[in-house]
């Protein structure tokens, strides 16, 4: 199954599944919940990609799908509800519009993390493409997912970081920085292995190596051994992207990811991780941006740079 927004694109996968044979194409029709990014711009356009579809020998409409991505981060459960009430008042208006030209849709796929308490209120979506859920990060941390303010889901993915320095009092070194995450967001999360008040942020120049975070409790010579395992947290798709043996598994190390300093403290989900090691994370870019593409509240140049090694 595949999604296309275009007709060109129709075109193009219908002449491919001409030629390789074999069973049907499904495709589904991309819709444009209103971000501009991709998918058909109108009903009306909707209807005719789908006859399109139709038209072309080896391929089937599937159906139609509507991810609202943009507003899966939305803070606030009732702010994240007006919004997704409005995008799928929209949808249901195509879905009305193809089943008026005798093209109901089979599937209408859509929704998220984010969104998928509310999504299954209102009961448009026959398929949920959710999966943050899986690892969790610190934008969907930070989200009343399902409107009573308690957190559905657990963080499951986090860096593995070791101190690498502790030479100044009231801030150590450790071994993930730019390389192990993305910097779009901000500082990753302290999760567990610091004392409370912690902070984290990286060097302010490209190097491999984080800066040193500033905080209340000295963890300089002889005070880093509480630190010698930090761990943090970080958005899903970077820490998808990481090498398996940068993850977070107990007794092994960081797979060369660059590095970063704490300065020694932490969020909330301290508490919920007492172990003796710090775990980091908590950004939101995809993956290829967290090599090429420096942050301006960093005091990087927002112009995409490689990152030296």
């Amino acid at each position: 199954m595949v999604v296309a927004d275009n007709p060109a694109n129709v075109a193009a996968l219908g002449a491919a599944a001409d030629a390789f044979g074999g069973r049907p194409l499904k495709v589904v029709v991309d819709i444009d919940p209103g971000f501009h990014r991709t998918g058909v711009a109108s009903p009306e356009a909707a209807v005719a990609l789908a006859r399109r579809i139709v038209d072309q020998g080896r391929l089937r409409f599937a159906g139609v799908q509507c991810y609202c991505g943009a507003d899966q981060h939305i803070e606030g459960f009732e702010a994240r509800r007006e919004a997704i009430v409005q995008r799928t008042a929209y949808l249901s208006s195509i879905i009305d519009a193809l089943g008026a030209a005798d093209l109901p849709p089979p599937v209408v796929t859509g929704s998220g993390t984010g969104t998928h308490a509310i999504d299954a209120a209102l009961g448009v979506f026959t398929e949920f493409q959710v999966g943050s859920y899986i690892f969790m990060d610190s934008q969907y941390g930070v989200c009343d997912l399902t409107g009573d303010g308690a957190q559905a889901f657990e963080t499951a993915l986090m860096v593995d970081a070791r101190v690498v320095s502790a030479s100044h009092a009231g801030m150590v070194t450790v071994d993930a920085g730019l390389k192990a995450f993305a910097t779009e967001a901000g500082p990753p999360q302290i999760l567990a292995g610091a004392v409370e008040g912690s902070t984290y942020r990286f060097f302010r120049r490209r190097t491999r190596r984080g800066a040193p975070a500033q905080g209340p409790e000295a963890a300089g010579p002889g005070r880093g051994g509480h630190l010698r395992r930090p761990a943090l947290r970080s958005h899903r798709e970077p820490l998808r992207d990481l090498p398996r043996g940068a993850r977070r598994h107990p007794g092994r190390h960081l797979a060369d990811p660059g590095a970063g300093a704490l300065a020694v403290g932490s969020p909330r989900d301290q508490r919920q991780h007492p172990a003796p090691s710090a775990w980091i994370g908590g950004q939101a870019t995809v993956p290829y941006e967290q090599n090429t593409q420096q942050s301006p509240a960093l005091g990087f140049s927002s112009t995409p740079q490689p990152v030296q090694s």
